[in-house]
Formats: C-alpha cells, structure tokens, sequence
C-alpha cells in the first residue's frame, strides 16, 4: 500500500507571511490561538517549509491493517495547534475517514517534533492548523 500526505495547511482566516522565525522564550505569550491571517511570521516545521511536515508524516504512517483488508480508503482532517513553546497540543480529528485511519492520523500528528513558533510583534502566539492526511490503497 501507498501511503499519501497531502499537505494544505488551512484556518479559517487565509494565508500569512514567510520569513523566517526564530524562537526567543522571553517573548512567549501564552494565549489563545491567534487567526494564522494575523501572524507576522508563521510557525516552522524543523525551519523548513510546510511540505516538510506532509513529508514527516507521511513517512510515519503505518495503514492500519483492519482498514486495508477491508479496502478502506479516506481523507482524515485532523487539527492541531503548534502553542507559543513550539509544540504541537490539541490534536483531534476535524472530519474522519474511518476509526482505525482517524487514530492512525492522530498518533503521527502527535508524535510531531517541536516547530518554531509563530510571531506577533515579535512575541510567540498559538496557531491553530487544519491538516488533512490521506489514505490510498494501491
């Protein structure tokens, strides 16, 4: 089987600036999660672009066994916020596909690596992401 990520990093409120954030724990703000369209600078997967998370997580999926004898296939919409410390809280599914693809999507999105905040005037804020993750059977 073929596993496939797609990656499409959406909120509610659009898309948002790309330099590049360094992290700087006197300026974390601890708060609730800020609209991505409001960020001056928008958290990092391991400094690199958001296809680097897709990558990650595709490489960690492991298709669950129930749902490939019985030919499920799907997209899982799982949300999660990468906080002001970087990392990666709240994780649950937005819409699912099936039980056993839905836990399988929470577990590797969950297991992600700590990422560079995003920032507001130079302080670290919450951000809330919707990030789909799709299963193909070949």
């Amino acid at each position: 089987p073929v596993l496939l990520c797609a990656m499409c990093f959406c909120t509610n409120n659009g898309g948002g600036n790309d330099p590049e954030a360094v992290q700087d724990e006197a300026a974390t703000i601890e708060e609730e999660p800020v609209p991505f369209s409001l960020l001056e600078e928008k958290p990092l997967f391991n400094g690199q672009s958001e296809g680097a998370f897709a990558k990650w997580v595709d490489e960690r999926l492991v298709y669950p066994e129930s749902a490939k004898s019985a030919g499920i296939q799907g997209k899982v919409m799982v949300s999660f916020t990468v906080n002001a410390k970087g990392k990666v809280t709240d994780v649950k599914v937005f819409k699912g596909a099936d039980e056993s693809l839905d836990a399988e999507a929470v577990r590797v999105v969950s297991q992600s690596p700590d990422w560079t905040p995003g920032k507001i005037d130079g302080k670290n804020v919450s951000v809330t992401y919707t990030f789909p993750v799709i299963f193909t059977l070949k």
